[in-house]
Parts: C-alpha cells; sequence; structure tokens
C-alpha cells in the first residue's frame, strides 16, 4: 500500500464578520470636557490609529498643573437597553498611569497598569498601544456620561514619582463579545481581494501511480488570523484550543513558506496566531496512510485537522511529522488549522 503525505513546507521565525450589535465608538481625542490641554496627533503612527490620539508624554506639561486629577468626560447616546462592555485602546504596557472611570455617577473603578491587555502593537520600541476591557455596565437608552480621572502625582515600585506617560486612542461601549483587532470598529472588517483569495483556496492531493507516494507540498497562500488570549495565559506550551464558531478573527492572507514577521510586521508581539488552509482528498485514496511533514517552525505547533486535534509539537526550529490519517475524510475537501504559540 502506498504512503501518502501531506509536505507541509512551513517556516515561521517568529471575511466581513456579521454584527447585530450595538456599539459606540469614541475617539479618545475629542472629549467633552477637560480640566488639562492635552495634545493630540497621529503620535508618529497614523495607520494604526483610530483617528488621532490623546497624548501626554512632554513631562514639561504638567509643571503649571496643580489639581490633583487630571479629568476628561465623555458624553455619548445609548440605543438599547443592555450589558455593555467598556474597552479603552491605550498605549504605554505596563509603564502608563493607574487611572479611574465611572459612567454616568456610579461608583470610580481603578485601572491599574499591570491589568492584561489584548490585541497588542509595538510601532516603535517602548511604544505599545494595545486594548484593555474596563469592564461591564447595564446601561439605558439615552444619554450617558463617562469620565476618566488620573492621579497627578503617582509613584514607582520604587517609591518614586512615576513619569506620566498616557497616550489613548478610542473608546468602545459594545453589547456582545468582541475581539479588538487594531483600529477597526466592530463589524468593519473589510478583507483584501488576497485576503479573499486565500479563503477561497483549495490545494489538490493528486493520485500517485501504482507503488508511488502521493506529496503535495502545500506551499502557496494561506490564511492567517491573530488569535490572542484574553487575560493570564495559564498554559503556555500545551496544546492550543480551537476557536469556536462564536470566536471572531479576522482572517488574512499570508505565504507559506514564510516569515510572519516580516510580512505581519505589526504583529510581531502577537504569540497566538493561526494558519489555515483546505486540502481536497479524492475517494479513491480512501484506506491510504496520510502524514502531515512540518519543514521548520519555530514555536509551539498545534496541529487540527477538519477542527479535531490531531498533533502538538513543544520542539521549536526543527522539523517533525504527524500521522493525520484518522483525521483526513477521504472525498471531502479536509480543512488543516495550526495554532502557533510563542
Amino acid at each position: 500500500m502506498s504512503r501518502i503525505y501531506l509536505l507541509f513546507c512551513l517556516l515561521i521565525l517568529s471575511p466581513p464578520l456579521s454584527y447585530s450589535a450595538e456599539f459606540v465608538w469614541i475617539e479618545a481625542e475629542q472629549p467633552d470636557s477637560t480640566n488639562f490641554t492635552f495634545k493630540s496627533g497621529d503620535w508618529g503612527v497614523s495607520d494604526l490609529l483610530s483617528d488621532q490620539a490623546l497624548i501626554l508624554t512632554d513631562q514639561s506639561e504638567l509643571a503649571s498643573f496643580q489639581e490633583e486629577y487630571i479629568r476628561l468626560r465623555y458624553d455619548f447616546t445609548i440605543q438599547a437597553d443592555a450589558m455593555y462592555t467598556l474597552w479603552n485602546r491605550i498605549g504605554f504596557e505596563k509603564v502608563r498611569p493607574a487611572f479611574e472611570y465611572r459612567l454616568d455617577q456610579g461608583p470610580w473603578k481603578r485601572i491599574l497598569n499591570t491589568k492584561y491587555s489584548v490585541d497588542l502593537y509595538v510601532p516603535r520600541p517602548w511604544n505599545e498601544i494595545a486594548w484593555l476591557e474596563l469592564g461591564r455596565n447595564r446601561l439605558q437608552p439615552g444619554r450617558h456620561r463617562l469620565e476618566i480621572r488620573i492621579a497627578r502625582q503617582q509613584m514607582n515600585d520604587k517609591g518614586k514619582p512615576r513619569r506620566m506617560l498616557y497616550v489613548s486612542d478610542a473608546f468602545c461601549l459594545i453589547n456582545r463579545a468582541w475581539r479588538p483587532f487594531g483600529k477597526v470598529k466592530p463589524g468593519k472588517f473589510q478583507p483584501s481581494s488576497e485576503d479573499l483569495q486565500a479563503e477561497q483556496h483549495r490545494f489538490t492531493l493528486a493520485q500517485a501511480p501504482p507503488g508511488s507516494r502521493s506529496v503535495l507540498e502545500l506551499t502557496g497562500l494561506w490564511q492567517y488570523a491573530r488569535y490572542d488570549e484574553f487575560g493570564e495565559i495559564r498554559d503556555r506550551t500545551g496544546p492550543a484550543e480551537y476557536p469556536d464558531q462564536d470566536t471572531q478573527l479576522y482572517w488574512q492572507s499570508i505565504h507559506v513558506p514564510g516569515d510572519r514577521n516580516k510580512e505581519r510586521v505589526q504583529d510581531d508581539h502577537c504569540h497566538r496566531f493561526l494558519y489555515k488552509t483546505h486540502v481536497d482528498i479524492p475517494a479513491v485514496l480512501k484506506g491510504q496512510t496520510f502524514q502531515m511533514l512540518f519543514t521548520e517552525s519555530n514555536a509551539f505547533t498545534t496541529l487540527y485537522v477538519n477542527g479535531r486535534l490531531a498533533a502538538h509539537n513543544t520542539i521549536s526550529s526543527t522539523g517533525w511529522t504527524a500521522d493525520i490519517t484518522e483525521y483526513i475524510l477521504p472525498g471531502q475537501v479536509n480543512e488543516i488549522l495550526v495554532v502557533q504559540t510563542s
């Protein structure tokens, strides 16, 4: 019996979504009221920001400010009675100041700089920007108010005054689960023509002559998506979970083999991501053995075939092979999904 290989040449050196939710998008650089004169601008990364950002990085700007708190107020309108999650896209991971927020006249809620973020980008060294989930609140239809306050004097872990490094891009209130994706508003992701081409692409494994093995190199255009973890990561090295049907993913294109960090430069600090493609296996190959060869991958790799966990590899920067015979469905188009975790 001939042995059939799917030759998976992957070297990694590091569709519009349907929304029925209501959301409110607030540009942070456009407060309705503030007691401090902020600068606003593109922070040198206009392609990554929603519009502009509210910026405080020059400590001399605080010299004449004598109040206890820097205060910001944003007014907005809600249409539906629901639970809303409040998100803030904010800069300077782990070194930003602690701040507090409240909705309407509710209690102040403190947000520390140790709170886990998601969808992190690093446009320049030490200049991160990411989304923070601030909290959930029930809101009634009508006018509402979001307030932010930042203590003027804050100390670092050495007991010395902390530099005030505050950059805020946008806020989003949304009444359903949401996976942030940069500056893209909920439901507004538009795939490129190449993204759509990657989605529609199908590899086909041909039947080899008797006594020969069929080899299919899965080189070319694949689908790629960030798959950021939410909250604390408890198992970095174990098999990564398969994204369920409710997981919102923004599928783009990527070339295999290739360097993810060069092709998707903005994602070089995304430590969990997906590769996906589809392979048409002729029915005549039923009863054959199927193996998948990875020529190299430099991260923990979890392989799913047709939604089933087929293999997991924790040895970086080396080739390895997985027997996927029991997961392949001859006579059908088979989904191959690879989760990379670093």
